[in-house]
């Protein structure tokens, strides 16, 4: 962070970084709810590895509720990262605008 950077700047930016990502955790836990509960069981994992593919390569034979487990857990932490990463990344880009 600059120099001239106040701590209540710097607490916001952490804030929205937060939300961002618990925002993208909570989406991807009701995407992969959605698609558990509604396709047909060989649709719905190609679909999960699909969603969290860098890291479903972890949990690729899993099935069941291994399979539901894995995508909820590292998926979702894999989304997270991504929103907050992303929610940091343009927050940075526009207050150098």
């Amino acid at each position: 962070m600059p120099e001239g950077e106040s701590q209540a700047t710097r607490r916001r930016t952490r804030r929205a970084v937060w939300v961002a990502a618990t925002g993208a955790a909570v989406l991807h836990t009701g995407a992969v709810l959605w698609v558990w509960w509604s396709w047909a069981v060989g649709l719905r994992s190609g679909l999960l590895v699909w969603m969290d593919l860098p890291v479903s390569l972890l949990f690729l034979e899993a099935r069941g509720g291994w399979l539901l487990a894995s995508s909820l857990v590292l998926g979702g932490l894999q989304w997270a990262v991504v929103g907050g990463l992303l929610s940091a990344l343009l927050g940075a880009f526009s207050s150098r605008r």
